[in-house]
């Protein structure tokens, strides 16, 4: 073949991964995965330069009018698979994700109108990319209301 059908083909298979939600979830912790991304400027030949990241961009509403709650957003890396994503608490500072990098915020939400949740998380190490939501008090027993999307962003592109 020659290079610049290889190229399509290559730039045609990596714009594939933005997931869009529009559900509501009753889980108080959701938690969604890249098995492998690449670090920011460390993508594969040739398209070893551009941005990595981990993008959550979410509006967000406690299923019950008046109910309220605090959401904490986190991304991290890890560079092998962490034996239980359940043991962690999102809620508690100082979390030990076996990463040296993660990034979170922590959101008011509420049942009278949307919030929005982003959090932008820069890839500097390469390995499993993860997004973690957790509502941290009770207001998540209604359900909580997503609409927006999650992107797991490589250097090249969009992971397919």
């Amino acid at each position: 073949l020659p290079s610049h059908y290889l190229l399509t083909l290559l730039a045609a298979s990596t714009t594939a991964c933005r997931y869009e939600e529009a559900t509501t979830y009753r889980a108080n912790k959701m938690f969604f995965t890249e098995y492998y991304m690449y670090a920011t400027n460390e993508g594969p030949f040739p398209f070893t330069g551009g941005d990595s990241y981990v993008l959550a961009d979410l509006r967000a509403k406690l299923s019950t009018k008046g109910a309220r709650a605090n959401v904490t957003v986190m991304a991290f890396s890890t560079e092998t698979e962490l034996d239980s994503i359940d043991s962690i608490d999102l809620c508690v500072g100082n979390i030990n994700t076996v990463s040296p990098r993660e990034k979170r915020k922590t959101f008011a939400v509420t049942g009278d109108h949307p919030t929005h949740l982003y959090l932008k998380y820069s890839v500097h190490t390469a390995g499993l990319q993860y997004l973690a939501l957790q509502v941290c008090d009770g207001g998540w027993l209604s359900g909580m209301e997503l609409h927006g999307v999650f992107e797991f962003k490589n250097p090249y592109g969009f992971v397919p």
